[in-house]
């Protein structure tokens, strides 16, 4: 690409199938969206639902009712704003991966030799001008993106990964190929801790971000009670607990809320 061209090609790599309804997902396609309206050009490169697809389907519209029922629950004490509907990110799937458990969530791993195959066909064919990998943990399809990589490479680490024994049976190699990463971002500072105590390097902070256009706050009234925002996945999260701790510590002044 000339350098005076502003436009990228960008490649987002997640390890999970595209449905899922893990977090990284729901990082990557804002992500996308933010590129897409600065004007540059996204892909996303995700695991093809290739077993369990009947399973993840039923499980994706339970949770979906369960939300809508308890959206309709708050709706008499809190009333959002419908987010707009963003442009549909453009999403290729690569088949062959294979699906293990991994935090309460199906992670694909990208062991079999036609996945590599696959992806050098396509990243060939697609010449980004830069990737940025998510969780790149072997043996995923992200850290597999990182060793067939022909540009650029950015990978942000939205967990530690300690769970993974890869990390620890491979560390070397990982390591090796860790070294290629341009950019390497965490979005906690405890991940970023885990992170640089198994493979050292310089990691930049990067918390994940809200839609400041649909969590708007009305114009507070003077006198009037407070409005928290919590943000989180709808699913338990410790920083939840915290949450309510830290209501515990409000002046007495504060009006009830």
């Amino acid at each position: 690409m000339k350098e005076s061209e502003q436009k990228l090609k960008v490649g987002l790599v997640t390890p999970y199938a595209w449905t899922s309804r893990w977090g990284v997902n729901r990082f990557i396609r804002g992500l996308g969206a933010a590129l897409e309206e600065r004007g540059h050009e996204v892909a996303v490169i995700a695991p093809a639902e290739e077993r369990n697809g009947a399973r993840s389907v039923r499980r994706r519209l339970r949770l979906e009712k369960k939300a809508a029922r308890e959206r309709t629950h708050r709706g008499a004490a809190l009333s959002l704003p419908e987010p707009e509907p963003e442009p549909p990110l453009r999403v290729i799937k690569i088949p062959g991966t294979f699906r293990v458990p991994y935090s309460e969530y199906l992670a694909n791993l990208a062991l079999p030799h036609e996945v590599t195959e696959r992806l050098d066909e396509l990243l060939a064919a697609e010449d980004f001008d830069i990737l940025h990998l998510h969780e790149p943990y072997p043996p995923s399809l992200p850290f597999t993106a990182l060793r067939l990589a022909r540009c650029p490479v950015a990978a942000t680490f939205h967990t530690g990964g300690e769970r993974f024994l890869s990390n620890q049976l491979m560390r070397p190699v990982v390591a090796r190929f860790f070294a290629r990463l341009d950019a390497r971002m965490c979005t906690t500072q405890q991940t970023r801790r885990i992170v640089s105590g198994h493979f050292p390097g310089e990691y930049t902070v990067i918390p994940a971000g809200a839609d400041t256009r649909r969590f708007r706050p009305p114009t507070a009234e003077p006198g009037g009670r407070p409005l928290f925002l919590y943000a989180g996945w709808g699913e338990p999260r410790r920083s939840l607990a915290l949450l309510f701790r830290t209501l515990r510590l409000l002046p007495d002044d504060v009006p009830p809320f």
